[in-house]
């Protein structure tokens, strides 16, 4: 297929020619060559001031780049042609190769390898740096203006050709240098007194005045300069030493240096490779900060501490942390948002708070088991993170993952506390594996998680934060232990529960917003609550079963509500007061106990057009309007003795209801308490001879065809 490709290629294009090398054509006209899939070229002229045209292929490529590393922007065809150019074409393979090429270009006199072969998602091995007569070797880019510094921890997916940069000059006598002695036969270097013109590389010598330069001070040596070379015997890069040069483009500490001071290579925009020697202990704060074009950078196996945003917004894919660093501070790696992959070693202890937040292009991170300390924010807004591997025993701190839109899990080892917001927003995690030995979930930790799912909470658990889990809209079957003893307000609002099992450590249910849960169906509430809050599960349109076990006295008003397919009800003896509209519109409710039950508020059953199976107890005195409005009804019912009131149309429109039986104890009775009751028949008015003179002319309703048995002594 390649062959054919590069046959009618050849045949489209206007004047073949036999290779990219061909001589120069004349100054009317320019050679425009095309390099295709196989790796064949194909050229054409071009008249002066006139557009190339993309050759017409059976396959053609997404684009045509001048970069050979397809480096953005891709060539513009509309734009007249003024010099010979030679594109690249982006081919998109069916699979990638097995393995790749990085040619490492070079100029005469240059000495080093050519070409290095790869295996798809390895690393390509850094060589030693070429050598050139006259010229200092400055770094590895991946286009020839020297804009992309090549990353040697970044994994090789194409073909690459990487271009060596160079500066040509250097300066480096005694007394071109500033000194202050030190007393200890050793002098810091403060500054230049003279900068020849077109120098930009500056050797600092190893002794100046016979004493040996053991240290580099505070910005002093211009910002002009592109390389400098430090000697060894240097001891320490002191605050401040090479800040904001604009110009500096790489630099390499010899392994005698111990300590990098702070601010010391801060902000130098153009600073693209660093090399830290082995013999450096400190990194300090803000020393390499700021630096966004810092692509490669090698850490000396002896560094054990790295400051406080030591690399905050540098522009490097992939480091590696040398086993012996034991401390990691405060937004070390902040913003540095090309970060793919980060190793962090056994042996290290602290990670500072932010130390990798907003680094959006990290994927997985696994915190080693050594860590004693695990700071605020850490992976904060780490938006490709996708997963977590917690060794440690420590505790999750506040915001420590959250705002990473693409974590999907999450596994952590033995911690007691997960605190606020840890993984607040966290839209992407599916699940979370929370240990034994946790004790308290902070408010807002897995708040917005709305995929997460599975969750399983530990026998250890006791505290639950406030809206911990609000917004987890996938959370399924949860079942909360007897440990769990206080749950904040919004806990679990908006969550999408199919089943809850509220354990009976909990005795306060504010954190639990169940209304129109369009999820839950299955309910139980523990023996610790004894109070329900108003509206607890209304709405829940698929809920099917409630199962209260504590104390509870009151069904509160509005309880359940609208729960159209609830079926079962079990309720504790302890209940005595029903409220308003508690079971209103619960059309599948058949059946519910209300043994020592003393009050049914307004509408309390109205609307369960299916409720038959019901007695009503010696202990109730109160039955509000439209109490059992609407529903099926039983066949004969019972109003015992103890009732005092019944509210306007409290049994009106039960569709089976035939006979009642009724004491003329209550004191009064509204109208249309029996109305539009189709197949009643006969009402027993108990203890007396005709109907009370309180009641109200209307209290049957329509129902004109009732027979009044009166079973009393004497009339009224």
């Amino acid at each position: 297929m390649r062959a054919i490709i590069a046959f009618l290629c050849s045949l489209l294009l206007v004047i073949p020619l036999a290779s990219c090398t061909n001589d120069t054509p004349a100054a009317a006209s320019y050679t425009v060559c095309f390099v295709l899939e196989d790796g064949s070229t194909s050229t054409y002229l071009v008249g002066a001031g006139e557009c190339a045209v993309a050759p017409q292929l059976p396959e053609p490529p997404q684009g045509w780049y001048e970069n050979p590393n397809l480096l953005s922007p891709s060539y513009d065809f509309s734009m007249p042609v003024n010099r010979d150019i030679t594109l690249y074409g982006k081919w998109v393979a069916d699979a990638p190769a097995s393995s790749w090429t990085v040619h490492f270009l070079g100029t005469d006199g240059v000495s080093g390898p050519t070409l290095m072969e790869v295996k798809h998602g390895d690393r390509v091995a850094r060589p030693a740096d070429p050598v050139r007569n006259g010229h200092v070797f400055l770094g590895w880019y991946l286009d020839d203006l020297y804009t992309r510094a090549y990353d040697f921890n970044a994994p090789v997916t194409q073909n690459l050709y990487l271009y060596p940069l160079w500066a040509s000059a250097s300066q480096g006598r005694e007394d071109f240098f500033t000194v202050r002695e030190n007393g200890d036969g050793t002098v810091a270097v403060t500054g230049l007194t003279y900068l020849a013109e077109g120098v930009d590389v500056i050797e600092v010598p190893q002794t100046i005045g016979g004493m040996r330069v053991s240290s580099i001070e505070s910005n002093g040596l211009g910002d002009d300069i592109r390389c400098i070379i430090l000697p060894e015997g240097l001891e320490t890069i002191g605050d401040y030493a090479f800040q904001q040069m604009d110009h500096l483009v790489s630099v390499v500490i010899p392994d005698s240096v111990k300590e990098i001071g702070d601010f010391a290579f801060y902000f130098c925009p153009a600073l693209s490779r660093a090399v830290i020697g082995d013999g450096v202990e400190r990194i300090g704060d803000y020393a390499f900060s700021s630096c966004t074009r810092l692509a490669d950078v090698s850490i000396g196996a002896g560094v054990k501490e790295i400051g406080d945003e030591a690399f905050s917004a540098c522009a490097f894919s992939s480091i590696d942390i040398p086993e012996g660093v034991k401390e990691i501070g405060v937004e070390a790696f902040y913003g540095c948002t090309r970060l793919v992959s980060i190793t962090l070693p056994e042996g290290l202890e602290i990670l500072g708070d932010g130390c990798f937040s907003v680094c959006h292009s990290l994927e997985s991170v696994v915190v080693p088991s050594t860590i004693t300390y695990l700071g605020a924010y850490a992976f904060e807004y780490c938006s490709s993170l996708e997963d977590v591997e917690l060794k440690c025993s420590v505790n999750i701190p506040e915001r420590a993952f959250a705002n990473c839109d693409s974590l999907r899990t999450v596994s952590v080892a033995g911690v007691s506390t997960i605190g606020n917001s840890a993984f607040y927003q966290d839209s992407s995690l599916e699940t979370v594996e929370l240990p034994e030995g946790l004790v308290s979930i902070g408010n807002y930790a897995f708040s917005g998680c709305t995929r997460l799912s599975g969750i399983s909470l530990p026998s250890s658990l006791e505290r639950i934060g406030s809206s911990a889990f609000s917004g987890c809209t996938s959370v399924g079957e949860l079942i909360i232990g007897d440990s769990v003893t206080e749950i904040g307000d919004w806990a679990f609002y908006d969550c999408g529960f199919t089943s809850l099992d509220i354990g009976d450590g909990v005795t306060d249910l504010n954190g639990f917003d169940l209304r129109y849960s369009t999820s839950l169906t299955h309910l139980t509430v523990g023996k610790g609550v004894d109070q329900l809050p108003e509206e607890f599960a209304a709405g829940c349109g698929h809920l099917i079963a409630v199962t209260i076990e504590g104390d509870v006295t009151v069904v509160p008003d509005s309880a359940f509500s609208g729960c159209g397919h609830l079926r079962s009800v079990t309720l504790p003896d302890s209940v005595v007061d029903v409220g308003d509209y508690a079971f209103y519109g619960c059309s599948n409710l058949a059946s519910v106990d209300l043994d020592g039950v003393q009050t049914i508020g307004d509408r309390a059953f109205s609307g369960c057009s299916a409720l038959k199976d019901f007695i009503l107890p010696e202990s109730l005195t109160q039955i509000g309007d439209y109490a059992f409005h609407n529903t099926l009804g039983p066949c004969v019912l019972n109003i015992p003795d103890s009732v005092v009131n019944i509210g306007t149309y409290a049994f009106s429109r039960m569709r089976q209801l035939v006979e009642v039986s009724m004491p003329v104890t209550v004191v009064t009775l509204p109208g249309y308490v029996f109305d539009s009751c189709p197949f009643l028949a006969e009402v027993e008015l108990r203890g007396a001879f005709d109907v009370p003179t309180s009641w109200d002319a209307n209290w049957l309703g329509w129902n004109d065809d009732v027979s009044l048995v009166f079973t009393g002594e004497s009339g009224e």
